[in-house]
């Protein structure tokens, strides 16, 4: 069972604190090693010196110390061995306070991580939605069912073709390059402002190379004196550029979308 396993580690590490103590305290290194000191001295030697000590202290002074002479007693071998138990007891509880204030270190942090993953998922899921309604409006001003993308998809520029095909595009253009039109997920406002500058690279293009029929709403890119006649090299190299525009712009949008829906799974 999981506990007792776990009962028998702890058991199994206490143990071997006791029989094999951690000597990296300085504190343990001084008390064990003045305990055993005194248990290691022979009696009569500890003797000798302690009345050389005191005979000297006497010399030394007009008052004699009254202090009588030091017998051997069995005392210092309880105290060298009491040293000795303390400073292995000091020993354990040290270790003890180390690791319990590093397990709670530890817990603390994995809380404030988790807290922390937490926020971040909120917000990105804040911030999921608002890029859900964005897309939504995007969607809605430029549709890909529209009359404007399936201009971008079907048409050919060498033929006439009435503005309003074109509608959806210039509002686009127009209204969505600003912070309000901005994607929170970097990926995907990317991609949009490729999308943003390509159309717009199209829109001025077209602009600047049709040619209105009759007052319009038709328009042609062809010049008048060259319309239903062979076209000069220039006017074939615009129709070519036109188209290729076109084509990039219906790409541009098709990645957009599809990286949309899987980024906001919309």
């Amino acid at each position: 069972m999981p506990m007792l396993e776990e009962f028998k580690k702890l058991s199994l590490e206490f143990i071997r604190k006791i029989l094999l103590p951690d000597f990296s305290n300085k504190l343990t290194w001084l008390v064990v090693g003045a305990g055993t000191t005194i248990l290691l001295t022979p009696d009569t030697a500890s003797v000798i010196i302690a009345n050389w000590l005191i005979d000297t202290f006497n010399l030394n002074f007009v008052s004699k110390f009254s202090l009588a002479e030091l017998q051997n007693s069995d005392k210092d071998k309880f105290y060298g061995a009491l040293l000795i138990l303390v400073g292995l007891a000091h020993n354990l509880l040290a270790n003890w306070v180390t690791k319990y204030l590093t397990h709670k270190a530890n817990i603390a942090e994995s809380k404030r991580l988790a807290k922390q993953h937490e926020e971040s998922v909120k917000r990105a899921e804040r911030q999921r939605v608002v890029d859900q309604e964005l897309l939504r409006k995007f969607l809605s001003d430029l549709p890909s069912n529209g009359r404007s993308l399936t201009f971008l998809r079907d048409h050919d520029l060498g033929s006439s073709f009435n503005q309003t095909y074109v509608d959806e595009i210039e509002l686009f253009v127009l209204n969505w390059n600003c912070a309000e039109k901005k994607f929170l997920n970097e990926e995907l406002e990317g991609k949009r402002q490729a999308l943003w500058e390509v159309l717009n690279r199209f829109n001025t293009k077209l602009a600047m190379s049709a040619y209105d029929l009759n007052g319009g709403p038709m328009y042609s890119c062809i010049p008048d004196q060259f319309r239903g006649r062979d076209w000069p090299p220039y006017v074939d190299s615009k129709i070519k550029e036109l188209n290729a525009l076109s084509a990039q712009c219906y790409h541009l949008y098709n990645e957009f979308v599809m990286l949309a829906r899987r980024s906001l799974q919309a």
